[in-house]
């Protein structure tokens, strides 16, 4: 695997409820709890793109299907992958972010890797 970098344009992304019900079923209770706590609907949309997109990239990168993904959260709230990959990819890691209109995502297998998106209105 090589390094990588995505983005989804999470506010531009209007999913009916159907959609948006097969959206959280993809994701773990947890995921799914701390999704529905966002009071701004725009949030939750966001963080449900970030966790699709983490999804996706170890569902075709690790090939871990994703009923069998498990993802946990650090101390400091940063998710990562449960599941035991070190075998074959002792460093991997990923970092996820979204403000305003879109989800990023950064993966790398040996090196740290973070990412940081952040909306910017320019005067004028």
């Amino acid at each position: 695997m090589e390094g990588l970098r995505w983005a989804f344009g999470c506010g531009f992304w209007q999913p009916t409820r159907h959609e948006w019900l097969l959206a959280a079923r993809c994701v773990q209770a947890e995921e799914r709890e701390r999704i529905g706590a966002f009071v701004f609907a725009r949030d939750a949309k966001a963080a449900m793109g970030g966790r699709l997109l983490i999804r996706k990239l170890i569902a075709e990168k690790l090939k871990i299907p994703w009923n069998e993904i498990q993802l946990q959260r650090t101390t400091k709230g940063k998710p990562f992958l449960a599941n035991p990959v070190f075998t074959t990819i002792p460093n991997f890691n990923f970092n996820i972010s979204h403000h305003g209109d879109y989800t990023v995502l950064a993966a790398e297998p040996n090196l740290q890797v973070g990412v940081d998106v952040v909306k910017t209105d320019f005067p004028g």
